[in-house]
């Protein structure tokens, strides 16, 4: 699970329309799922999990089984913009990517892999 976290206009959706085009799904074809909490895109056997949780303050019943049933899909790919927003729901394993606004033409990624065994690696480009 990719957890994509920053303010307003920091880039989350553009980073997330990068891992899509990397997964094969056209970047104009990814939204920001932002009223409807998460979008779908299937490539073969290979699907695509965008969740947005901008609007939600907290994990509920729906989020998390929502989020359970995509994350037990092994060969999928799970983003979630706002992850901070359901931190409770979310697995240990993950990759984490804090977004800065650095100027108008600039952004600064903060990537962290968090692990079962607590340790954590990150880079910053």
């Amino acid at each position: 699970m990719v957890c994509i976290n920053g303010d307003l206009g920091t880039g989350k959706t553009v980073f997330t329309r990068g891992l899509a085009k990397n997964f094969g799904i056209p970047a104009k074809m990814i939204k920001s799922p932002t009223f409807t909490f998460q979008r779908r895109y299937t490539r073969g056997k290979r699907t695509f999990y965008h969740f947005d949780f901008y609007r939600v303050r907290e994990a509920d019943e729906l989020i998390c089984k929502d989020l359970e049933e995509a994350l037990a899909d092994n060969h999928g790919l799970v983003v979630a913009e706002w992850a901070d927003n359901v931190a409770a729901a979310l697995p240990e394993r993950r990759i984490e990517v804090e977004c800065r606004y650095i100027d108008e033409n600039s952004r600064e990624f903060i990537i962290k892999s968090e692990g079962n065994d607590g340790k954590t690696a990150s880079k910053s480009a």
